[in-house]
């Protein structure tokens, strides 16, 4: 009896502090590529766009659904913006935090002089290059530990400019 009894408070609470799948594809806005399933964390709002947090490595396998992937390990930012040819164009830098190598990835090769700076929070140049291929692989293992931000550029003109974390 109190086996049971026992077997049925575990099954209560563990049902509480399970994780809840819901088809996020109708909350989603239109130039939203992002949503996470998370164990802990939330979503942050600011006026350049929103950024999701998590606690926990939660992702045991890749998960395909039409267009849209989730993948394995930490979150991974991107951002979208307009080309001058209105050409929708996709940013995603990975992995975030990154140890030593870092992969820039733009879905469109149509930027001749496409370049990307880093700085470091005090407004530091700390490297620039530029971006000839879809994805150019970024070597970091010069930087100290810390926060730095990649900005984007293309023809001197500012496009978008994302956080990562340097560990």
């Amino acid at each position: 009896m109190k086996f049971i009894f026992f077997v049925l408070q575990l099954i209560v609470v563990s049902s509480v502090f399970g994780q809840d799948v819901d088809d996020m594809s109708n909350s989603l806005k239109v130039g939203q590529t992002n949503y996470s399933i998370n164990a802990g964390g939330g979503v942050a709002v600011g006026l350049q766009g929103n950024y999701s947090y998590s606690i926990g490595q939660i992702f045991a396998t890749q998960t395909f659904k039409k267009e849209d992937q989730i993948d394995l390990g930490v979150q991974q930012g991107t951002d979208a913006f307009k080309a001058s040819n209105n050409e929708s164009v996709t940013l995603k830098v990975y992995p975030n935090p990154v140890i030593d190598l870092m992969r820039l990835s733009v879905n469109s090769s149509s930027f001749e002089n496409l370049n990307y700076q880093i700085f470091n929070l005090e407004g530091k140049l700390m490297a620039t290059n530029n971006i000839n291929d879809i994805v150019t692989e970024i070597e970091l293992n010069f930087l100290s530990e810390g926060i730095y931000i990649l900005l984007l550029r293309n023809n001197n003109e500012f496009i978008t400019s994302i956080k990562f974390i340097k560990i």
